[in-house]
């Protein structure tokens, strides 16, 4: 027992740092290296109290194999199938629904990526259908956040702390002392201990211990933690040391981050439409000979009227091959590789005969 349940730990350490690392560690076989050791484990451990009948530890690694690679790669349908085709064995079916079930469950709740999409996310890509992308999972905390404004102290009294929120026209400041955060301070809080008052401190009417958000941490997380907590401020706070105010989190900042998200949707979005529209979806890269008595030897590649659509990569002559820039000299017997769809590759062949071509003419 000691022994399988060491070499889970084990084996979960040395797969995440090599994970980590951007090693070639893989996750299914760890993930069914990892779950047959915890089901043999599990079984060991509930052996010797268990007298209904006898313990197989196969079936309980075979079942811990399918719960931890559900968990872990969020796919229970082909951990079953995987584990039951490998056995034929009806007998295991209901454990394993119910062993990935659970699972998933549990993984979703500590984790909302799998290991697969976990990468993606971390550099702000969505890998759900286009239809329930969450626009302001793309945005992170620290890129709309503002300045806090007010920083009030807890010996502040409240009829100065209501002055300063009055005078910038704020429902709220974060409370620092010795530059640390301490707590919260709203128009609520004021209200809630009798008023803008001298007899009472800030420290005594602030909400201690308040919900903060990081930098790094996305704006829709941050909405579902503010929507939670009823607030409509989050003190931002550093992602190294959870006491340190950066700056402050409101409601209209998340206004800011949902037009960021919609500029940049547009304009990958843009980009992709040129790049399909110029290129068309069957481009390709192809190699064109210039052959003799070509007209378009002893012309710039500037001067080369290329078909619309038609990119030109390189130039090779003999065993040189040169960057397709302005100022190269096209001879006869270069050869060259253009970026294009099969109707612009043609057209371009074309051009590139000896016989006098309309298309050219009509460029010329």
């Amino acid at each position: 027992m000691g022994l399988l349940l060491g070499l889970v730990v084990i084996k979960a350490i040395v797969s995440s740092a090599t994970f980590g690392a951007r090693g070639s560690g893989g996750i299914f076989m760890p993930s069914f290296f990892m779950g047959a050791a915890l089901g043999s484990g599990l079984a060991a451990v509930l052996a010797p109290y268990w007298s209904i009948s006898t313990l197989r530890p196969g079936a309980f690694a075979l079942v811990g194999m399918a719960a931890v690679f559900a968990a872990v790669a969020r796919a229970p349908l082909s951990a079953i199938l995987i584990i039951f085709e490998a056995t034929g064995d009806y007998g295991l079916v209901l454990p394993l629904m119910l062993a990935t079930l659970l699972a998933m469950i549990l993984g979703e709740k500590w984790h909302p990526e799998s290991a697969y999409t976990m990468v993606l996310a971390r550099l702000g890509i969505s890998s759900r259908a286009a239809d329930t992308i969450d626009l302001l999972a793309g945005v992170q905390v620290g890129e709309v956040a503002g300045e806090p404004g007010v920083i009030l102290s807890p010996e502040t009294t409240l009829a100065n702390a209501q002055g300063m929120l009055d005078r910038r026209r704020l429902h709220g400041a974060p409370v620092v002392e010795e530059n640390r955060l301490v707590g919260l301070l709203t128009v609520s809080d004021i209200w809630a201990a009798g008023g803008a008052t001298d007899s009472v401190t800030v420290a005594e009417a602030m909400t201690k211990d308040p919900g903060v958000v990081t930098p790094d941490l996305r704006v829709s997380e941050a909405m579902r933690r503010m929507s939670a907590l009823g607030v409509g401020r989050l003190p931002v706070v550093s992602s190294s040391d959870g006491r340190q105010l950066v700056a402050m989190f409101l409601r209209e900042h998340v206004v800011a981050a949902y037009h960021q998200a919609i500029d940049s949707t547009t304009h990958d979005s843009l980009s992709h439409r040129r790049l399909s529209v110029a290129t068309g979806p069957e481009a390709h890269f192809y190699e064109l000979e210039i052959p003799v008595g070509s007209r378009v030897a002893g012309r710039t590649i500037r001067e080369i009227p290329w078909p619309e659509g038609c990119l030109v990569v390189s130039l090779q002559r003999g065993d040189d091959v040169r960057v397709a820039r302005g100022e190269v000299v096209a001879r006869e017997g270069d050869v060259v590789t253009v970026f294009s769809a099969p109707q612009g590759r043609d057209r371009l062949a074309e051009r590139l005969s000896p016989a006098p071509s309309s298309a050219l003419a009509d460029d010329q």
